[in-house]
């Protein structure tokens, strides 16, 4: 078998690829069984019951939509890691895989974000303070490195070893400023699917009409 070169590959694929060997993620889905049902599960519970008042149905529809994507995304490329580390080795690497993985990674993040701002937006209180550290601001701000990476390769604020904005290691996720490990984002996940088990049944809140 073909090997290549760690410096090789952690520069012409991914920083850190070449190291990249195991992934412990944990699988959500037992624990939310009605988590690609939330959005039809709201709309046949307001078609036979009471609906959210004013401006908060707006909101909860579109949390609701976040939410399952962001819990289908994380699934998705949960499984897509899996698949990339069974097809690879360390000096020779499933690259195309790789990339379908940090793709279904991205929309997690840019998912959850969404859903974030939706979130507070709905409730008026923010979800941390700026620069606290929490595994929230750091997942909200890998996801605004996603967003703006084309903007900073185009304004040529980039240095030559950052190729991409998001990548992987045996610890979770990675960019320029921010790490957060896998378990910090299944629990984050883990505390939108509960918003988001809630919200489906208006009957529920204490905001429905």
């Amino acid at each position: 078998m073909v090997q290549f070169h760690a410096e090789l590959l952690n520069r012409n694929v991914a920083p850190g690829i070449a190291e990249f060997a195991s992934a412990d993620i944990p699988d959500l889905r037992p624990a939310f069984p009605q988590a690609e049902h939330w959005l039809s599960n709201h709309f046949l519970n307001t078609v036979l019951g009471p609906n959210y008042k004013g401006s908060f149905r707006q909101y909860a529809i579109n949390m609701l939509a976040r939410a399952q994507a962001q819990f289908a995304s994380f699934h998705d490329a949960r499984d897509a890691t899996q698949c990339f580390l069974e097809r690879s080795s360390l000096h020779n690497p499933a690259v195309g895989r790789y990339y379908t993985a940090i793709v279904l990674w991205e929309s997690c993040f840019l998912n959850y974000q969404m859903f974030l701002d939706l979130f507070t937006k709905a409730v008026g209180k923010d979800a941390f303070a700026l620069g606290d550290g929490s595994a929230e601001q750091r997942a909200y701000d890998i996801a605004n490195a996603i967003k703006h990476w084309g903007g900073v390769v185009k304004g040529n604020r980039h240095r030559d070893e950052q190729t991409i904005p998001l990548w992987l290691s045996n610890d979770g996720f990675h960019t320029y400023q921010n790490s957060l490990t896998y378990a910090d984002l299944a629990e984050i996940t883990t505390q939108v699917a509960k918003a988001a088990d809630d919200l489906q049944n208006p009957a529920s809140a204490d905001r429905a009409t």
